[in-house]
């Protein structure tokens, strides 16, 4: 009896090929989920190339503040007219930035973009963290081929 109803929602579908009948992936990815983030190469800047960590469990985009300190404090950039963040991350702790958020412009693969980071210190696993708050405003999307990470 599920098979049936499979086939009458399948029906709906305007694409739906009846030759070909139902595609089956249930058993086609049976790797394990990775538990890393997918990293990525971009610029911040006019800096050289970094990896960023993209992150779909943070709402925010991060910069570690050993980046900043060493790559950004000196140039002139502008911190936006906000208080710096405290939020709750990393472990559930809570996470004072030093700094306001800056917005900075960045560049991924052929793309000019711009967006709001918050420095933390508690970012250790690279040194940019690229948040949702980023991939919903640019609607970006990431297809990586698949690797065995573990």
């Amino acid at each position: 009896m599920k098979r049936r109803f499979q086939l009458d929602l399948a029906k709906q579908d305007e694409h739906f090929d009846t030759e070909r009948g139902i595609i089956d992936l249930t058993t086609e990815f049976e790797n394990p989920p990775s538990r890393l983030n997918f990293k990525i190469l971009m610029s911040i800047e006019d800096l050289p190339p970094t990896l960023a960590e993209v992150d779909t469990d943070s709402h925010l985009s991060i910069l570690s503040e050993d980046y900043f300190e060493t790559f950004l404090k000196d140039k002139s950039l502008k911190f936006l007219p906000e208080k710096p963040v405290t939020f709750y991350g990393m472990g559930r702790r809570p996470v004072r930035s030093k700094y306001p958020p800056l917005r900075l412009s960045f560049q991924l693969g052929g793309t000019l973009l711009s967006g709001r980071f918050i420095i933390a210190k508690e970012l250790t696993s690279s040194e940019v963290l690229i948040g949702t708050d980023l991939i919903d405003k640019y609607s970006l999307s990431l297809n990586p081929p698949y690797r065995d990470w573990e």
